[in-house]
């Protein structure tokens, strides 16, 4: 399957209306020796150059009105609005902090486990922009061009608040490894506040679902329910299989 139809799968699953925003491509020059170029930019994905390396970046918009699942993104709104008006004193609480301050981060590893050896090949977050979700995916075209991967994400993202899903655990955990071995490159890592929805999950649903996977909070709580979706466990496969073939 060509990287492409991949593409196409993953957006299909999504079944999401969109507005594409691509990022300016830097150096035409550059990208003149990058293998399927133009099959990238019909994916709204450009490449990111730095250091004389580059990594690829695709963005994607949604209206904030969208309803997905049981539940629109305006509903992001409403919910942080209640929390600053609250009262109540809890670790979850999103008092003091504004929707448009959540950064929602996620990655994808070539493995579950720990350590150097462990590498990520996708950064993703989303953010509020105005009256629009904003998602973005910055890609590794193969090992070693981890320097415009992680300046490409460091230099332009907007942050106050990490928003994840066992992320304290295991995905920003991760990505300080990675860091750690070009930290002279590239720009030094924030300081985040931090909340971590699957602990959130386990408070609430625990006794109501057998697991609090991602994927089964989605189904049995959120209404989403994911088309042709790609096993978590062959996304390394599909990656290497692109290392490997370019395409």
């Amino acid at each position: 399957m060509s990287l492409k139809n991949k593409l196409n799968r993953m957006k299909t699953h999504m079944n999401l209306e969109k507005h594409t925003s691509p990022v300016e491509v830097i150096d035409q020059k550059e990208n003149e020796e990058i293998p399927y170029l133009e099959k990238w930019l019909e994916n709204d994905t450009v490449s990111f150059h730095f250091d004389g390396d580059y990594c690829f970046i695709r963005e994607v918009r949604y209206p904030i009105n969208h309803k997905h699942g049981l539940y629109a993104f305006s509903e992001l709104k409403k919910v942080v609005k209640e929390w600053n008006q609250a009262s109540l004193e809890h670790p979850l609480s999103a008092k003091g902090v504004k929707s448009e301050d959540l950064f929602f981060f996620d990655t994808e590893t070539t493995g579950l486990g720990g350590g150097a050896g462990n590498t990520i090949f996708l950064l993703g977050y989303a953010y509020l922009e105005g009256e629009e979700v904003v998602v973005k995916q910055h890609i590794l075209p193969q090992p070693g061009s981890e320097i415009p991967l992680y300046q490409s994400f460091l230099e332009n993202i907007n942050y106050e608040t990490l928003v994840t899903y066992n992320g304290k655990s295991f995905d920003w955990p991760q990505l300080k490894t990675r860091h750690t071995l070009i930290k002279e490159h590239v720009p030094k890592l924030p300081e985040f506040g931090h909340f971590d929805l699957y602990h959130a999950s386990r408070r609430l649903w625990r006794n109501k679902l057998e697991r609090v996977k991602l994927s089964a909070v989605e189904t049995d709580i959120l209404g989403v329910h994911r088309e042709d979706d790609i096993p978590g466990y062959l996304a390394p496969m599909i990656y290497f299989d692109f290392v490997e073939r370019k395409n």
